[in-house]
């Protein structure tokens, strides 16, 4: 008896995975339920059918999906692992607990305009990322969307792309086409070998479509039929079917489903825009909003030089609490060579994990190398969770109920909390919960280990340093008296561990009044920087990086070997959420975290809760009251 798949699978990868069960089967691929052994998980291994595999070849396949490997987006599932197993050719993903959105639309036929919008722009702005990565998707349907707590999460990135590249001319000799025909583009359709991204933008505007009307644009009884008709037939007017569709949101799906390539939205960030973009009235930090170089305005030419050279190191990222179950994320600030790297995107975490904005502090943090990140929410307790990219569910860290403030360790590996004035830390692998340090305000976990943290207010006053194992605290400085100085706060500790900026806090005013000064770990001397302010980091760029009680964000070069300011302040972000109140040690904070590799996150905040209207083309106005 010939051995079966799973049989011939088991053996070629014992050691490494074990076969549980078949999930089901496509049109290119079937796929499994596996543990894998190493990291003791589930994941979702998928077989390619045999007569596709020996089209290809092994070799080709592998240097075509080596691509996928390197996509790294929340919104689009990673490829864990990929190989050749007695002749079959394989490839790993995670295997989500949820449902895709086939399923999902099969039970509610139609979505919500709002739910709809939220979904396609998530897809959208995972879209614009692979995009300018050069791999396009070919194959994008309900059945690849998968939905974890909400959020939309796209399977198969780049496997069809990698199909069709390595199999070539090939391909079309086993009988298999790639696509699917209710959202194949027209070109794609009529077989062009040569589509791109506007390809998958029209898949994405068919797919909406489908969420907001019931049914995708074009239908038919057959296959051929519906591809006629994706060549031939323009779809019906979205508002036809369902009025309460806003005129904007049918004009963003009309563009996407153009027949000519060139006639649709040119990227899928555009798409993503059009859909969400509308003239609104809202109030606070809820709308948010990120300013480019124009936000300089009237600046000096140097100033504007400075801000040029600052941006050209980061892309934007906001965090912004955009309903009571989500948080939207436009997009990593990493280290770029252009501006054209820009991305932006939307994560979605269920009730249980929502990002809490009733808690004061500095609620979201980031790891160094900007693969994890960690932010307060739970619902009704408050505790940190944590989230990588690879891993697409957030996961509460043990012991950090009513905690707030976290900090990742420099490695990585361990996380800090304060609960109630006690410092604490926990492994991020498992393990109990250790104290730091006790009477705890802010802090700030630095290099060699070294922590230093802001006191309670009293005979203790001031900045103390402690390793980050604990031990017996020493004071770095007292607040002076006689200049009126009432409390030393928001600590920063700078590369190398061996000094702190920290804000300079003055009785009965608030942060913007704050002052910003540095402390010299070898003999505690205290210099001020002339700056007012709050909440100073320094930024890999060799930026101090501080708040105003306005929610604007400042910059200024700075040399933290030397301990001096070395360039004129400049504006760099103009609008985060920034927490006010004299009386408390978190007035100040602004709600922002970036790591050692560039990456940056912040929540946006509108001035004072200032009322602003910001319209279809993005522009941003103060509305008076």
């Amino acid at each position: 008896m010939m051995p079966t798949q799973p049989d011939r699978l088991g053996a070629a990868l014992a050691g490494r995975y074990t076969i549980e069960r078949e999930l089901g089967q496509g049109g290119m691929a079937t796929v499994y339920l596996a543990e894998d052994l190493k990291h003791s998980r589930k994941v979702a291994l998928k077989v390619l059918k045999e007569e596709l595999g020996a089209v290809l070849g092994v070799e080709r396949f592998l240097a075509e999906i080596k691509v996928t490997a390197n996509l790294q987006h929340p919104n689009l599932l990673p490829l864990f692992d990929s190989g050749d197993a007695n002749g079959l050719l394989f490839y790993v993903m995670p295997f989500i607990q949820g449902e895709t959105l086939r399923e999902r639309l099969k039970r509610e036929t139609v979505l919500s305009v709002d739910e709809a919008i939220r979904i396609a722009s998530a897809m959208a702005r995972a879209l614009d990322y692979a995009h300018r990565q050069n791999v396009i998707h070919r194959d994008l349907k309900p059945e690849n969307v998968m939905l974890m707590e909400g959020q939309p999460v796209i399977a198969d990135f780049g496997i069809a792309l990698a199909v069709t590249n390595a199999g070539g001319a090939r391909l079309t000799q086993t009988g298999l086409s790639i696509g699917t025909p209710h959202y194949m583009s027209p070109e794609q359709a009529m077989g062009e070998k040569s589509v791109d991204k506007r390809s998958d933008i029209y898949a994405l505007a068919a797919m909406t479509f489908e969420m907001l009307a019931g049914e995708p644009p074009h239908t038919g009884p057959t296959a051929s039929a519906i591809i006629s008709r994706v060549v031939m037939e323009p779809p019906r007017s979205l508002r036809s079917v369902r009025g309460t569709i806003p005129e904007t949101v049918e004009h963003a799906v009309a563009r996407g489903l153009a027949k000519l390539p060139a006639d649709r939205w040119s990227t899928a960030n555009e798409f993503a825009e059009a859909l969400t973009t509308n003239s609104i009235d809202t109030t606070g930090p809820t709308l948010a909003f990120y300013g480019s170089g124009a936000a300089v305005g009237a600046a000096a030419h140097a100033e504007r030089k400075a801000v040029r050279a600052f941006k050209r190191r980061f892309m934007s990222v906001a965090l912004v609490a955009v309903a009571a179950s989500a948080v939207a994320l436009w997009g990593w600030l990493r280290p770029v060579s252009a501006p054209s790297q820009r991305a932006r995107f939307v994560l979605t975490f269920g009730d249980s994990a929502r990002l809490r904005t009733d808690r004061i502090g500095v609620n979201v943090a980031i790891s160094n190398d900007g693969s994890q990140l960690a932010w307060l929410g739970g619902d009704p307790t408050p505790r940190i969770f944590v989230r990588t990219l690879n891993d697409l569910a957030p996961r509460p860290v043990p012991g950090s109920e009513n905690g707030m403030n976290p900090q990742f360790a420099p490695d990585g590996r361990s996380i800090a909390f304060i609960v109630a004035g006690r410092l604490q830390r926990v492994s991020l692998g498992g393990g109990p919960v250790a104290t730091i340090a006790d009477e705890v305000v802010n802090y700030s976990w630095g290099d060699n280990d070294v922590v230093v943290y802001s006191r309670i207010p009293g005979a203790n006053a001031g900045l103390w340093r402690v390793g980050a194992s604990g031990g017996t605290p020493e004071r770095l400085t007292t607040p002076d008296t006689a200049r009126r100085e009432n409390r030393h706060i928001w600590p920063h500790v700078l590369p190398g561990g061996e000094a702190a900026v920290f804000a300079v806090r003055f009785p009965g005013v608030g942060a913007v009044d704050d002052s910003l000064a540095v402390v010299s770990f070898a003999d505690h001397s205290v210099k001020r920087l002339g700056l007012n302010g709050s909440n100073p980091r320094y930024a890999p760029t060799g930026h101090l990086l501080f708040s105003r009680i306005d929610g604007s964000v400042r910059a200024v070069r700075f040399d933290p070997s030397s301990l001096k300011i070395t360039e004129p302040q400049v504006p760099v972000l103009g609008s985060v959420a920034v927490l006010s109140g004299a009386n408390v040690g978190q007035g100040g904070a602004m709600t922002l975290a970036f790591a050692a590799n560039g990456t940056l996150l912040y929540q946006p905040g509108t001035p004072l809760g200032q009322v602003v209207r910001l319209d279809r083309k993005g522009q941003l106005t103060m509305v008076q009251a």
